[in-house]
C-alpha cells in the first residue's frame, strides 16, 4: 500500500503544479517504476488511484522518457561575439531546433544554420543551454524510483464533467444550506452561462442522481430557496425546492 499512497501523493502534486482542482476529471494517469513488486501493487488498486485523484484511467509505462522532450535555448554570452548583429536572428533559430539537430549538439558536432538569404553559420553546443522537460500536456512528478506522468489536456467531454460535480457540490450545500434530509427529492431550477448550461445538460443523468433531483429545469424560479454562484468563471444562478 505504501507505493499506492506515493502514487496518489504525486498525482495531487502534479494537479497542484498544473493549477487543476480535484473535482475536474482527467484523462489518464501514468505510472512508471523500475520496482516490479511496486507496480504490482499499484496495479492491484489502481481503483483508489481512481477515486483519489480524480482520472479516468490508470496506466503503466516503461521508461519516462516517452513523457519527455529537449529544448533548446540560446546562451548569448557565446552568440554575441560570434554572430554579431544577427544573434537575435541566431537565438530565433536555436529555438526551433530538432530533437534531432538538438542530438547532434549532444554528441559534440556542429550544425550550420539558415540566416536568411545568402547568410549562413555554425553553431556548437556551447552555444546553447539543452534543457529537458515534459510533453506538451503532461505533467511529471518523481519520487525515488516511482514517476507519475498526469495527463492534464482537457476535452469537452472532462470539462463539461468537472463543471457538472462543480454543480453537484453547490446543491449539495443548499440542500444542508435549506435543511433538507439527505433522502429529500428536490426540484431544481437554473439560469447560467452557455458554458455552464451545455455541461448541465450533457451531464444532466449524473447530475439528477447524485442531487436526487425528479427535474433539473433552465428558468428562474425564486419562490423558494436560491442563491447566485459563480463557477469556474462561469455565473449560475440555482433554485432548489423540496417535494
Amino acid at each position: 500500500m505504501q507505493s499506492v499512497r506515493e502514487a496518489i501523493t504525486l498525482c495531487r502534486a502534479a494537479r497542484n503544479e498544473a493549477g487543476i482542482r480535484i473535482r475536474q476529471p482527467l484523462e489518464r494517469a501514468v505510472v512508471i517504476s523500475s520496482r516490479q513488486q511496486s507496480q504490482k501493487a499499484i496495479q492491484a488498486f489502481t481503483h483508489l488511484i481512481i477515486e483519489e485523484v480524480n482520472v479516468r484511467n490508470v496506466e503503466f509505462g516503461e521508461n519516462l522518457s516517452q513523457f519527455m522532450q529537449k529544448r533548446a535555448q540560446p546562451v548569448f554570452k557565446s552568440l554575441g561575439p560570434q554572430f554579431g548583429s544577427q544573434v537575435n536572428r541566431v537565438a530565433e533559430v536555436i529555438r526551433r531546433l530538432t530533437p534531432e539537430e538538438i542530438s547532434t549538439l549532444e554528441k559534440g558536432k556542429e550544425i550550420r544554420i539558415d540566416l536568411g538569404g545568402k547568410m549562413n553559420g555554425k553553431i556548437s553546443a556551447e552555444n546553447v543551454d539543452i534543457v529537458t522537460e515534459p510533453v506538451e500536456g503532461y505533467i511529471i512528478q518523481s519520487d525515488g524510483d516511482l514517476s507519475v506522468a498526469l495527463d492534464i489536456s482537457l476535452n469537452q467531454d472532462l470539462v463539461a464533467e468537472g463543471l457538472a460535480r462543480e454543480f453537484v457540490n453547490r446543491v449539495q450545500h443548499m440542500r444542508k444550506e435549506a435543511g433538507y434530509d439527505v433522502t429529500d427529492r428536490i426540484q431544481v431550477c437554473y439560469e447560467a452561462t452557455t458554458a455552464m448550461h451545455d455541461a448541465i445538460q450533457l451531464k444532466k443523468e449524473y447530475i439528477q442522481q447524485e442531487i436526487l433531483a425528479v427535474s433539473i429545469e433552465d428558468h428562474l424560479d425564486k419562490k423558494a430557496h436560491h442563491r447566485d454562484w459563480k463557477i469556474e468563471n462561469e455565473k449560475i444562478y440555482i433554485h432548489i425546492e423540496r417535494i
